[in-house]
């Protein structure tokens, strides 16, 4: 009898293990599709950066970009950025995207080894072979970016949904961060 209850016990022990287990962890591409991350965002649909900066006026161009996220089944999903210039043709960027992971409903978080990037970069700015990760927050139809660093925090763009620089200049690293109070714009999806 107490053999009987020491293998149904054991049974029992390993259903409930088996039955908490995942049946299938959501793949990168899966959670980007699930979110509805994708196709073409930007903070400016209504400008395209093939036709370049906007510079009517300005002491800073202001360069609209576009990034359309992509995720093929089977395959890795990947970032695809488009960057106005102030001169000559727009700046066209493919990151492949080594994690993606659904925090919640609304959130999402994206990683990608950092790549692209011309040299001569200022030091406090983004650098090929960095890790990067960036959150976003559905905001209706909308997406907000509430994280925006380098993995290991060195580098902050955004953090809680407020935009940062560096206190010593774009030409200094290591550096500290400044939270510059303006609240990260929000991406709209583009329909072109």
């Amino acid at each position: 009898m107490k053999g009987t209850i020491k293998v149904a016990r054991s049974i029992m022990i390993l259903g409930v293990a088996i039955v908490s287990q995942p049946i299938h962890a959501e793949s990168a591409s899966e959670a980007i599709k699930a979110f509805g991350l994708v196709g073409t965002w930007s903070m400016t649909c209504d400008r395209d950066p093939v036709k370049g900066c906007d510079l009517s006026g300005r002491v800073v161009p202001v360069c609209p970009a576009r990034f359309t996220f992509d995720a093929p089944s089977p395959g890795e999903p990947k970032r695809e950025g488009l960057f106005a210039t102030p001169a000559g043709p727009p700046r066209r960027i493919v990151t492949p995207l080594t994690s993606a992971v659904r925090l919640t409903n609304d959130k999402i978080r994206l990683t990608w080894v950092q790549n692209g990037i011309l040299p001569g970069a200022l030091p406090a700015a983004a650098q090929n072979g960095e890790v990067w990760e960036i959150v976003y927050e559905k905001q209706g139809a909308r997406l907000k970016v509430l994280e925006l660093e380098r993995q290991d925090g060195q580098k902050i763009v955004v953090k809680d949904g407020f935009q940062y620089r560096p206190a010593g200049g774009w030409k200094e690293f290591p550096t500290t961060w400044e939270n510059t109070g303006q609240v990260a714009p929000l991406n709209e999806k583009c329909l072109d």
